[in-house]
């Protein structure tokens, strides 16, 4: 894949083509999907799911509520969405991790997903891998 500025021009591509994201804006490593692309709830489930029929990344330890909530629930009281969400995910519950465009590239560049080795920084492999 080629790279230019740490983002390979297919990942790039793909933001523009699935995500809707406006040429004028620029896509970087540290563009976080959530922060920056307002991507949430299903569309980033679509996303995610589009992402890895696109490119060739085993699913490896993906986990949706790792990185995104869900749409809303429909429960107005807070305190109450947030209880049924830990009887229901339990130990899968996680501290909510920012997603940004360099670990999806390290994904691609790996050919798997693997959550500690993507939230760590400054180990993407280098060009040509």
């Amino acid at each position: 894949m080629t790279q230019q500025k740490g983002v390979s021009v297919e990942l790039e591509a793909f933001f523009r083509k699935e995500a809707g994201v406006p040429d004028k804006l620029e896509i970087l490593p540290s563009s976080v999907i959530e922060d920056d692309f307002g991507i949430t709830g299903d569309d980033a489930n679509i996303l995610m799911d589009a992402f890895f029929r696109e490119f060739p990344v085993e699913r490896g330890d993906y986990d949706f509520h790792r990185y995104f909530e869900m749409e809303a629930s429909g429960f107005p009281i807070p305190f109450l969405d947030k209880w049924i969400k830990r009887r229901i995910l339990g130990a899968r519950q996680y501290v909510r991790q920012s997603l940004n465009v360099s670990m999806l590239q390290r994904a691609i560049d790996r050919g798997i997903w693997d959550s500690q080795s993507l939230q760590e920084r400054g180990d993407t492999p280098p060009p040509g891998k």
